[in-house]
């Protein structure tokens, strides 16, 4: 009973830090009027692994496509989604932290439970010798 009831508490609280996680808003993708280029699939691969833990990302990105006609609204999208990749990393940086508290918490009911089930058979068996 015990053990539930920090289960319930336990879940609870997940699930309040996970409503809390709020991901910006994406640009819509309106097509362009221009033809202009936009970053390609291994382009953004190779600037998202060096930009995803970089907080100034917005300017290397602004610096990167400066003066080479990419279109805005494909670069705006890029940069949303580093921004998403870099809270996601923070949150479930946060998350993890919480489930080891989770477990250390459940490990130690689960400890006190047969602690008190061991003391309660040797009482018992104690008694019935004497």
């Amino acid at each position: 009973s015990v053990l539930l009831d920090y289960l319930v508490k336990i879940l609870t609280l997940i699930f309040v830090i996970c409503s809390r996680i709020a991901l910006p808003k994406i640009p819509s993708m309106e097509q362009p009027t221009q033809q202009k280029k936009s970053l390609e699939p291994m382009e953004k691969a190779k600037l998202a692994m060096r930009l995803v833990s970089n907080p100034d990302f917005e300017n290397e990105i602004d610096a990167y496509v400066s003066g080479k006609d990419y279109d805005e609204h494909s670069v705006n999208f890029f940069k949303h989604q580093i921004a998403i990749q870099q809270r996601l990393q923070s949150e479930s940086g946060k998350l993890l932290n919480t489930g080891g508290q989770i477990v250390s918490v459940v490990m130690g009911a689960l400890a006190n439970t047969l602690k008190n089930t061991v003391d309660n058979t040797m009482e018992a068996a104690s008694r019935k010798k004497g």
